[in-house]
């Protein structure tokens, strides 16, 4: 993303937003315009400079409305502006959602020529942990510049295809699964009541491992993420496993 000196203009990707009418223009886009709140609230992000805005600022700051008030007038403007601007919005890029309740603009999506995995991969590996592993809960991450979203699930927040129904975007070096992205090594936690890191989704447990997918050149692509319910949940022999399965999936991306 790149913004000019007095904000005029946003790039994001091949998309450019003109801050000033709306208008937004790219390759093979038809004419596209964003209303009043939609460039207010990219405004509000931008100037944030990629830090998370609380959605209770986002509200005071576009609507008027006072911090404390329950709406869902952000979550909707931000789903129709990841449709105007993201090229995949169902796995944004830029418009993120953010553990606390809130959102931020990636302001430089690093590492973009890294390779990925496949969804169809990803979906097959949180299967496999889930049926063959015996594991009540896995989430497979994925690495989109600086940030790692959820792209396939087994358990509650998954569907009948092992797709996450609301994917959660966490920023590396956030939280148990940013770390084990950032550090490059596993994280098992016996205890997540006694981490500070932890950051509860729909789906809460009392241990975790974090096991990242590293490319052969050793570049971190993705986490593998498994909570149990029960503390300490997680064996050698389990973890062993898991890190196999990571190595393999490393393997696969492209």
């Amino acid at each position: 993303m790149d913004t000019n000196a007095r904000n005029h203009s946003l790039l994001l990707g091949d998309r450019l937003v003109d801050l000033c009418t709306g208008v937004v223009t790219g390759p093979g886009l038809a004419r596209l315009v964003l209303n009043e709140r939609e460039v207010a609230i990219l405004r509000v992000l931008i100037n944030s400079g990629g830090a998370m805005v609380e959605r209770g600022t986002l509200l005071a700051a576009v609507w008027g409305y006072a911090p404390t008030s329950v709406s869902r007038a952000v979550d909707v403007t931000i789903g129709r502006l990841r449709k105007k601007l993201e090229p995949d919005p169902r796995h944004p890029r830029f418009l993120l959602t953010c553990y606390a309740d809130g959102y931020r603009l990636l302001l430089q999506a690093s590492n973009e020529n890294l390779p990925r995995l496949p969804e169809d991969y990803a979906r097959s590996l949180a299967r496999h942990v889930g049926e063959v592993l015996q594991r009540e809960d896995c989430v497979v991450y994925g690495r989109h510049g600086d940030a790692l979203v959820q792209i396939a699930a087994f358990g509650p927040i998954a569907d009948a295809n092992n797709r996450v129904r609301d994917p959660l975007t966490i920023p590396i070096g956030q939280g148990i699964v940013g770390s084990a992205a950032a550090r490059g090594t596993l994280e098992r936690i016996a205890d997540i009541r006694r981490d500070p890191r932890y950051i509860r989704d729909s789906y809460g447990g009392l241990s975790e491992l974090a096991v990242p997918i590293l490319t052969p050149a050793g570049h971190v692509i993705g986490v593998l993420d498994s909570e149990a319910q029960k503390a300490n949940a997680y064996s050698d022999r389990v973890v062993d496993a898991m890190l196999s399965l990571g190595q393999m999936a490393g393997l696969a991306a492209r």
